[in-house]
């Protein structure tokens, strides 16, 4: 069995022990019995190969392949308590900026003009090395007279210092897009604002972002302290990837340059294979704090396609915190894809599934996720896709009579949406730097 194999077994695994623990409904005997008989399961799997992956990783393979039950389920129950660590992030943040080196810089040699994408996603959200891959493709094919560095979002302070050192008026500063401006992951939007704080003289364009600040007095605090940073940058320009995320930018933020254009992963489009497709489904379904949909439902599903004659494979888009290096992602990526591109139907609340099925034409079933950018995704920019059907309000019944639609119109896969004169003028916009 191959490392990637054996790794997709693991994460089935772990994410079938995950949603046993997550579920306030299920006795906690049963969940150790539960979660026993999963591990017991990888007795005939070979371990991935540790070598590729993080620590965490490390660790999740060392205890769900020696079937340590309590500690498995003990390490889950901590991660849906959301432990915070002892040391405030600020003090961690500036010790790296000042005193560790940087990893990624050390073999640039500058030749001329640069474009830095800083915070570039190096864990395993696969929607997230995608975003990775799509913007220094795009930024290679279209931003002309420069040469383009990614700096990895684990490594953004460190790096900070030396290019804040080497960098001249003329480079450019990405920052990558997805879905994390707000407080929903308050560490990125942290490393958002030291780095508009940091690279006031240059000129500084985010990637398409979906943006979220929660309504109560905390996230109202933290937004303010957001716009009065993102207001004192006068060469900034923000891209909304959702017609709502623009509005919010619009009216957050009036003093900086506002565009719309879409998650950049959709400018891969057209993806596509020589294999037909099998009598196969994927559940790319997320169970983390964006998540809106209940376990029973997942589990219903399963069971009801399956018994129509249907293989069913679980393929969250998220593998977990394990490192990839950056130029090993496009395995990662394309392994997703082929798994859609062989597949009938996928379902998912997952805002990257959608765009997987938008690009590789694959029928799909999309849900909304807790903060709603599915749903502004789809009705932004992927209306024209008559592949991609969302359900409100998911029930099993209502997703099946969906999906038996889909598949009956799209037996063989549909032709991939691309909106090729969206990103010409996206392209335009990062050009017109030199006017500024």
């Amino acid at each position: 069995m191959t490392h990637d194999q054996a790794l997709n077994t693991y994460m089935d695994v772990k994410w079938k022990i995950k949603r046993i623990v997550s579920d306030a409904g299920i006795p906690l005997r049963n969940k150790f019995s539960q979660t026993r008989r999963a591990l017991k399961s990888l007795r005939e799997v070979g371990k991935p190969d540790q070598s590729k992956l993080g620590i965490k990783g490390r660790i999740y393979v060392f205890l769900l392949g020696n079937e340590l039950t309590t500690a498995v389920i003990l390490l889950e129950l901590a991660m849906l308590k959301n432990v915070k660590r002892l040391i405030p992030s600020h003090i961690v943040n500036l010790f790296k900026y000042h005193f560790l080196p940087a990893k990624l810089l050390s073999s640039y040699q500058r030749k001329g003009r640069t474009a830095y994408i800083f915070m570039v996603p190096d864990l395993g959200n696969i929607g997230d090395l995608a975003i990775g891959l799509a913007q220094k493709s795009f930024l290679e094919r279209n931003l002309h007279g420069y040469d383009v560095v990614e700096i990895t979002h684990g490594n953004t302070y460190e790096s900070a210092r030396v290019v804040k050192k080497h960098s001249t008026v003329d480079d450019i500063v990405f920052l990558t897009g997805g879905g994390n401006m707000g407080t929903i992951y308050k560490d990125a939007e942290e490393q958002r604002r030291f780095l508009i704080r940091l690279f006031k003289r240059n000129r500084i364009y985010q990637f398409p972002q979906s943006m979220f600040f929660e309504h109560s007095s905390a996230g109202a605090k933290f937004h303010e302290e957001s716009k009065r940073i993102y207001s004192q940058h006068p060469r900034l320009t923000l891209i909304a990837r959702d017609h709502d995320s623009y509005n919010k930018m619009k009216s957050s933020f009036p003093q900086n340059e506002i565009a719309l254009h879409p998650d950049t992963v959709i400018s891969l489009a057209p993806v596509s294979s020589k294999e037909s497709r099998r009598n196969q489904a994927v559940l790319s379904i997320r169970r983390d704090i964006e998540s809106g949909l209940d376990g029973k439902i997942i589990a219903s599903l399963e069971q009801e396609l399956v018994k129509t004659g249907m293989r069913v494979i679980h393929r969250d888009t998220n593998v977990d915190n394990m490192h990839h290096q950056l130029d090993e992602r496009e395995g990662s990526i394309s392994a997703i894809w082929d798994a859609y591109l062989s597949s009938r139907l996928v379902i998912t609340d997952r805002l990257h599934g959608v765009i997987f099925c938008a690009i590789t034409g694959t029928p799909c079933i999309a849900m909304d996720n807790l903060n709603g950018k599915v749903r502004n995704l789809i009705e932004t920019w992927l209306q024209q896709a008559s592949y991609i059907a969302t359900v409100d309000c998911p029930s099993t019944e209502d997703i099946l009579e969906r999906a038996s639609v889909l598949m009956s119109k799209f037996p063989g896969g549909a032709e991939p949406i691309t909106l090729d004169a969206d990103f010409e003028r996206m392209a335009k916009l990062f050009n017109s730097a030199d006017r500024h």
